[in-house]
């Protein structure tokens, strides 16, 4: 296994590049699920962006699924990982995460999924439809994590409403803040609670 350090070098940090997660946050990641038991797990990310963080969870899991809006750029990190597989889709465009653009049934990829990198749009509707939809994805009964970004962004204020209320509801619980504390400010970032969050499903 290749060490965290080796896999993030030369990687921004979140206060130099906003479009990333931080260096804690991905650290942060990297140990809660290095462990053998993640090892034969397939994750699901939503929203990419140049795949900094989608290189450090396919050292973690067997399959990484990303979904984002627009196809790689020449600038996508993760470019000799062929555990990554890379699906254009606009997963806000009112069908199910397992419907592609072109309608073709993606039921295939999607199903087996243990764990869920939420990092697409940060409306308050926009996390809720996310947060339903990982729940959902079968088999539902089996427990799912969830992690979602920018839990605690001030800027961000929809991400932890929407989160806190379908932990309210007994759905899903926090089991672990991840990536830069509380009173953490950098600019115009500032989170009142941790940048990010892992949940799990309670059923």
């Amino acid at each position: 296994m290749i060490s965290f350090d080796t896999i993030v070098k030369g990687f921004p940090d979140k206060k130099d590049y906003p479009n990333t997660t931080s260096l804690k946050f991905k650290k942060d990641l990297y140990n809660y699920f290095f462990d053998s038991k993640f090892r034969d797990v397939k994750a699901l990310e939503i929203g990419s962006h140049r795949g900094h963080t989608t290189k450090v969870m396919s050292h973690l899991f067997k399959e990484v699924i990303t979904m984002n809006i627009n196809p790689k750029g020449n600038d996508w990190i993760p470019v000799n990982r062929e555990n990554i597989k890379y699906i254009v889709n606009d997963v806000y465009n009112g069908h199910p995460w397992h419907t592609s653009v072109s309608n073709d049934v993606l039921d295939d990829y999607f199903y087996d999924i243990e764990v869920i990198f939420l990092d697409g749009l940060r409306g308050y509707e926009n996390v809720k439809m996310d947060l339903a939809q990982a729940i959902q994805l079968q088999p539902r009964n089996k427990k799912k994590y969830i992690i979602i970004q920018d839990y605690g962004n001030t800027k961000f204020d929809g991400v932890k409403h929407a989160v806190d209320e379908v932990c309210w509801w007994g759905n899903m619980e926090i089991v672990k803040g991840i990536g830069y504390p509380v009173g953490t400010e950098h600019g115009t970032m500032k989170y009142e609670d941790w940048e990010a969050v892992i949940c799990r499903t309670t059923y």
